[in-house]
Parts: structure tokens; C-alpha cells; sequence
């Protein structure tokens, strides 16, 4: 696939550069995604799609310039945003090193120090293709499970892929957080940390991409870079020595990996069900 002729003459217009080449990059599900070169000598990474909810690449900028912001860890420098399309600096990848663990688990947990008053963001966003609502929220407990948990259950319910019997043990299982989930300050959290949203860099940094940021449990975030088989051990002893968590933190993972889980399922398909209803009926 090329890039539309119209998209590429506004990118153009845009970087005041003409785009001399441009190579597919695989593996993007929602959007189609290139590397692009300009006559300028430019590289860049590139992300499009006309089809996709409007608000959708404005989301994913403001996550990363939040994450940005913090100083923590590095994201990739925005260099063009519009509705169809962002564009994005290339970062250049190596291998990880075990010195690339360390640094992840260190900077992750810087991350997680910057605290807010409330729980949610300053917009609604998406996690993956599915919107994630992010309303302000004292409440951890209350916004976990409105947010998170009951609103995704519901999508599936809408969707035939759920019963009424698994959403209400899904809804039991949120009123019952505040037994199985200790007390958290709302963390900014990357939001969708699994292995394909990080990489790192030549400088053997590591590098956020793809963020579903909000303020939310830094724990929830921990869990899910369990979900899909886990980090290096080294990342979560050098996550530890700055951010400890609670006691019994790898256990609570499933309640916290419910929402991706659901998520997947909705995304998905069937195919994720019997995980989802594991963990139903574990902390039923």
C-alpha cells in the first residue's frame, strides 16, 4: 500500500520537505505504518490511517508528550499530528542488553512517582482500537471498576461474547476490590505496556511507544508486562529498588489483567474468553 497521494502532498507541505522514499513497516494493526526519507536527508517514522476515530492520533500525542514531560524515559519526538496521520522521530533500535533492563525498571518506576490528585487523564484515549474513558476520579476503587472492569465487560455483553452470568461476576469482583487491591496513589502510567509498545534504543535506553496514558495504579501496570510471558527478571528487581510494591503484587496481577484481557476478548474475539473466565473465576 502507498501513502495517499493527498496525505503525502499535506505531510510534504507539513515537513517542507518532499517524501523521496517510503518502506511498509510491519506488525501496526490499527494504523499502516511507514518509515519515510525526505530530500532533506530526513528520516522518520510514520503512522496513518483515514478511516480511524478522529480524536485518535491526538490521544496517542498527548500520552506521549505527557509521558515526555515527566522526564523520566523517552518517547519518540512528535513531529507532525493531524487527524489521518502522525508523524514521529525514528528512533534507531539495538538489542537489549542486560544494562537495558536495569535502565527500564529504574525509569518505569521514576515514571510511576509522578502522582496526580485524581484517577483518569486529562482525555479520553484508546487502548488498542477500543476507547478508554478516562474521567477524573478520587476514587481508585470506583474508577477501576467503572472504568476499566464494568465498562468492558458490557461492551463484550453488547457484543454476544459475554453472558449475563460472567458480567455479574465481573461486577462482583469490582465491588470487592477494595479487599483484593491494597490502597495506590493514581501513578501516570503508560497504560498499554506490553512487549511491542517499548524497544530500545541504540543507547541501550529504553523507548515508550503507543501509550494509553492515565493516572491509574502503578501495579495494574506491572501486571500487564506479565500478560504476554513478562520482562527480564532484571527489570523487575530494578523496578522494585525505586517503586516497591505491596506484598502478594504478582498474585493481584490477574485482577488487574481482567481489563486487558476483557479488552483482547472485545478486540478479538472468542479466543480470549476461557483466560478471561480463569480469572473470573479465581477472584469470584
Amino acid at each position: 500500500m502507498a501513502i495517499p497521494a493527498k496525505l503525502k502532498q499535506q505531510m510534504e507541505s507539513q515537513l517542507n520537505a518532499t517524501i523521496k522514499r517510503a518502506s511498509p513497516v510491519s506488525g501496526g494493526d490499527i494504523a499502516t505504518t511507514f518509515t519515510i526519507r525526505t530530500d532533506a536527508g530526513q528520516s522518520y517514522f510514520l503512522k496513518f490511517g483515514e478511516n480511524l476515530p478522529p480524536d485518535m492520533f491526538n490521544a496517542e500525542a498527548t500520552g506521549l508528550r505527557r509521558i515526555a514531560t515527566a522526564a523520566c524515559i523517552r518517547t519518540p519526538t512528535i513531529i507532525a499530528e493531524t487527524d489521518n496521520y502522525l508523524i514521529l522521530e525514528l528512533i534507531t533500535e539495538a538489542k537489549p542488553t542486560d544494562h537495558y533492563w536495569i535502565n527500564f525498571g529504574h525509569q518505569l518506576a521514576q515514571l510511576h512517582t509522578h502522582t496526580s490528585e485524581y484517577f483518569g487523564f486529562v482525555q479520553n484515549n484508546y487502548c488498542g482500537a477500543t476507547p478508554q474513558p478516562n474521567p477524573r476520579d478520587k476514587n481508585g476503587y470506583h474508577f477501576f471498576a467503572t472504568q476499566r472492569l464494568n465498562y468492558q465487560a458490557e461492551l463484550a455483553l453488547e457484543r454476544g461474547l459475554l453472558n449475563i452470568g460472567d458480567v455479574d461476576l465481573i461486577e462482583r469482583i469490582s465491588s470487592r476490590l477494595p479487599e483484593l487491591v491494597p490502597l495506590q496513589p493514581p501513578s501516570l502510567l503508560h497504560g498499554d505496556l506490553w512487549p511491542g509498545n517499548q524497544l530500545c534504543d541504540e543507547f541501550q535506553q529504553p523507548v515508550l511507544l503507543d501509550p494509553a496514558c492515565y493516572y491509574g495504579w502503578a501495579e495494574a501496570e506491572i501486571a500487564m508486562t506479565l500478560l504476554f510471558g513478562g520482562f527480564d527478571k532484571r527489570f523487575y528487581q530494578a523496578y522494585l529498588e525505586i517503586n516497591p510494591l505491596e506484598p502478594g503484587w504478582q498474585e493481584r496481577s490477574g485482577i488487574y489483567n481482567l481489563y486487558h484481557l476483557l479488552n483482547h476478548l472485545n478486540l478479538f474475539g472468542r479466543g480470549y474468553y476461557s483466560r478471561v473466565n480463569n480469572i473470573i473465576n479465581r477472584y469470584r
